[in-house]
């Protein structure tokens, strides 16, 4: 029997329209029908409906990249939250910057400014945007270095300042819903990798406008009120795709400024409270909270100081992932180093090693960073800490649990030091190795941002174990969180251990566990050096270092080699060596 063909419909069939048929055939009536009546494909398949978050807009600073899946993605609103002074502005310029660097004269932007005039100087010389200058800047720019007495600007730099790459679009001197609407058109256009509003906390609307004086108004509520209807609209253009029925590639960027909380944030008794609990996001409209597809929220660190200059030369910047989605997640953290005159230290310092380190792995199609999960299992906490020569430290569940006390073969008033005085001691040693390496110590032993007891900034990440066991268990796990949290800001992880000499209460073996790969760098050969941890190669979840296991088998080499693997399954390869060794290596003798 031949098959029946349906003919195209122009509007939405009725129930009886479909009478008789089978469910492909209604199915292919009803959408094609729907997409009659809208006048395009508003109804596709599943597998033809191509998204473009897969496309980021990169910012150029790899830590932060690394933390963002690739960096920002296309067709979908990012917001970016910060108190004053944390670097809002310089990620925006820097990020349209990759973007310009990439795209060359195809490169295209429209930024919506809310609050003042742009700082082309700082664009172009500090975060590497070129937007041209007009003449008459130029003039005021040469005007000014003269009278600073520094030398005319030469040919050469007149047209340095004048050069501009691609189209960037700056909008400025309007109401709100009229700078909002020019960021709709542009985006419906798709003809621009990157659209940015900065800022929404600092929006003039219309009911603003109409006000003579500054008497009070609802200030949120007109600003709430807006985003409400921009939200909605703006999701509605990114999904439709551009004019010609393709798939919508432009990066939303929404800076937005912070207030003070209403209620007294709560902290521990005699722990400072750290500022960023101390404020929230401007803008609080739901639509905006439930439409931003990632809130990257900045911080100010600490200022980095010039001791030959005698003077700031930069500040450490710490952002945080408060919502994340779209190869992202919220939780991830980490730093960069911002220098005035120079702008962010993208590279994170000449020690970074992502390539051979290989941090990264696969999920959804993209490329981003684990989470982080810390278990750290200490010797003498329900394990037995001694174990035979040559194996991992793990004596397994049959093994018998014997006292701290009697396992150590220290004297038992040593063991029997209280807590504090544990605590003065390990905080004396931590500030001893900082200082060594000519670092310093981070806020309250290495809490939240700065995981570590010390730092060397783009250089060491250093966390310092001293123990009156007989032995110290190194786990992976706790390795490759320290490991982590270094390589977001390009530094290297430094496992800094103590243990005890046996018999001679007063004398400490100081070991320090790095990356096989920081290890070669360093000079030190490991081929055909065979692996002294249980399982060899595949890796196990812990080793136990001590004096006596480092006699016997590193002392001879001058090193032993490990492989420790995480809970996921990830291994890293690790060199211990004595602590003068390492100092000597890398110069910090002199």
């Amino acid at each position: 029997m031949a098959r029946r063909k349906t003919a195209k419909p122009k509007e939405r069939p009725k129930a009886k329209d479909l009478a008789g048929m089978t469910q492909k055939e209604r199915l292919r009536m009803v959408v094609a029908g729907i997409n009659a009546e809208a006048g395009r494909d508003v109804v596709r398949v599943a597998s033809d409906a191509s998204s473009s978050y897969l496309l980021r807009r990169p910012t150029g600073i790899i830590s932060l990249d690394l933390g963002l899946a690739g960096g920002f993605p296309a067709a979908a609103p990012t917001v970016l939250t910060g108190p004053d002074g944390a670097g809002k502005d310089y990620l925006l310029w820097r990020t349209c910057a990759e973007a310009q660097r990439i795209y060359g004269d195809d490169f295209a932007c429209a930024i919506y400014l809310t609050e003042f005039k742009a700082d082309k100087l700082f664009m172009k010389d500090v975060c590497g945007f070129h937007v041209g200058m007009t003449p008459e800047e130029i003039e005021e720019l040469d005007e000014a270095r003269q009278k600073a007495g520094l030398p005319a600007l030469t040919d050469e730099q007149r047209e340095y300042y004048a050069f501009e790459i691609g189209s960037p679009y700056i909008i400025d001197g309007v109401i709100a819903e009229q700078g909002f609407d020019s960021i709709l058109t542009f985006v419906e256009s798709n003809t621009c990798q990157i659209a940015a509003v900065n800022s929404i906390g600092f929006l003039q609307t219309a009911a603003k406008e109409k006000k003579e004086k500054l008497e009070e108004f609802a200030q949120q509520a007109n600003e709430a009120m807006l985003m409400t209807k921009f939200m909605p609209k703006l999701a509605n253009i990114l999904n439709a795709g551009g004019p010609d029925g393709e798939r919508n590639e432009t990066a939303i960027i929404l800076v937005n400024q912070v207030r003070s909380k209403d209620e007294k944030p709560r902290g521990k008794p005699g722990v400072p409270i750290p500022e960023r609990k101390k404020y929230r996001s401007a803008v609080q409209a739901w639509a905006l909270k439930h439409g931003k597809a990632i809130e990257l929220m900045l911080h100010k660190g600490k200022p980095i100081w010039d001791e030959e200059m005698g003077i700031y030369v930069g500040k450490e910047s710490f952002w945080e992932l408060t919502k994340g989605k779209l190869g992202t997640h919220e939780g991830i953290k980490g730093s960069y180093n911002f220098f005035f005159d120079g702008g962010a230290d993208i590279v994170g310092g000449s020690r970074q090693r992502l390539p051979r380190q290989r941090p990264l792995h696969q999920a959804r199609g993209l490329v981003r960073v684990p989470a982080p999960r810390l278990r750290i299992q200490e010797a003498g906490r329900g394990r037995c800490a001694s174990t035979p020569d040559g194996e991992s430290g793990d004596p397994g569940p049959s093994a018998r649990r014997v006292p701290a006390r009697r396992r150590s073969g220290l004297p038992a008033p040593l063991m029997a030091r209280s807590t504090k005085s544990r605590k003065r001691d390990s905080r004396r040693e931590e500030a001893k190795t900082a200082k060594k390496l000519g670092g310093r110590l981070t806020f309250n032993s290495g809490t939240d941002y700065e995981k570590g007891d010390g730092r060397v900034f783009g250089q060491f990440r250093i966390e310092n174990k001293i123990t009156d066991n007989e032995s110290y268990r190194l786990e992976g796990e706790e390795f490759s969180f320290l490991w982590r949290q270094a390589m977001m800001a390009g530094e290297e992880p430094l496992f800094v251990i103590r243990v005890p000499v046996p018999g001679v209460s007063t004398l400490k073996t100081r070991l320090v566990a790095i990356t096989q790969w920081y290890a070669e760098s360093l000079g030190i050969d490991c081929t055909d050096v065979p692996v002294l941890n249980r399982g060899g190669e595949a890796g196990a979840k812990g080793y136990a270092l001590s004096t006596k296991r480092w006699m016997k088998h590193g002392e001879a080499q001058g090193f032993l080699r490990l492989v420790l693997r995480e809970h996921s399954g990830v291994r890293k390869n690790i060199v211990v060596m004595r602590w003068e060794r390492f100092c000597e290596l890398t110069g910090y003798n002199e």
